[in-house]
């Protein structure tokens, strides 16, 4: 065997196990996603329904965050990658973890926008 395709082969196995030691885990999937919804509610507009939202999310967004990826996500671990997909109140959010970022494979305003249904201020009616 050559010393290229030795080389190769050794960079190749280094490569594969960076991928392994970066894989995201729960935690950080978690954490992306606290901080991910918190953008995407900060994106929406400014309305009186929105903001009991927000002061949930400051107060309790990370046990928020946790109740529901417990026990609505699941993690497809591929060993070099792994694929989450959550469930939210009827949405469903996909990211692709690699390199311990995560890349999103479906829309996350989804998600909010069905966070933003569950407010627990009811719209004003008019008569």
């Amino acid at each position: 065997m050559r010393t290229s395709g030795l080389v190769a082969i050794v960079g190749l196995l280094a490569l594969c196990v960076a991928f392994a030691a970066t894989n995201p885990t729960r935690q950080d999937y978690q954490a992306f996603l606290e901080a991910e919804l918190g953008r995407a509610l900060v994106k929406v507009e400014p309305n009186r329904d929105a903001d009991p939202i927000r002061e949930m999310l400051k107060s309790q967004g990370p046990k928020l965050i946790e109740s529901i990826t417990r026990s609505n996500t699941d993690r497809r671990n591929y060993g070099l990658f792994s694929v989450f997909e959550t469930r939210v109140l009827g949405a469903s959010v996909s990211f692709l973890g690699i390199w311990r970022t995560f890349i999103p494979l479906s829309d996350v305003n989804e998600a909010v926008k069905a966070l933003r249904g569950m407010s627990p201020v009811s719209p004003p009616t008019v008569r």
